[in-house]
């Protein structure tokens, strides 16, 4: 997380949290835990703490708010032919 700012306005963030499951080619487990990067309100203490209640449904509101203004298609992918792929995740035997 960025520790620059002494006591930024807007304290919220969130951590991305994922887990990988191989079996089944199937991907589960995605969390976005919603954050403060402070555990104090007056000062940013850089002690990143996850928040509850309402404040946690605050920020989970705001991500999916903020997240609805991204156009489709800002983010630009590699297309790895399925040899690539293989030798990526191949153990090398």
């Amino acid at each position: 997380m960025f520790g620059r700012n002494r006591n930024p306005v807007d304290k919220d963030t969130f951590i991305f949290q994922q887990t990988f499951h191989f079996a089944f080619d199937e991907l589960t487990d995605i969390k976005f835990i919603p954050t403060s990067i402070s555990s104090v309100t007056n000062r940013n203490n850089y002690q990143p703490t996850p928040l509850e209640g309402n404040e946690a449904e605050r920020v989970l509101n705001k991500i999916l708010t903020l997240s609805e203004e991204i156009p489709e298609n800002t983010f630009a992918y590699r297309d790895y032919s399925s040899e690539e792929s293989i030798s990526v995740f191949s153990s090398g035997e």
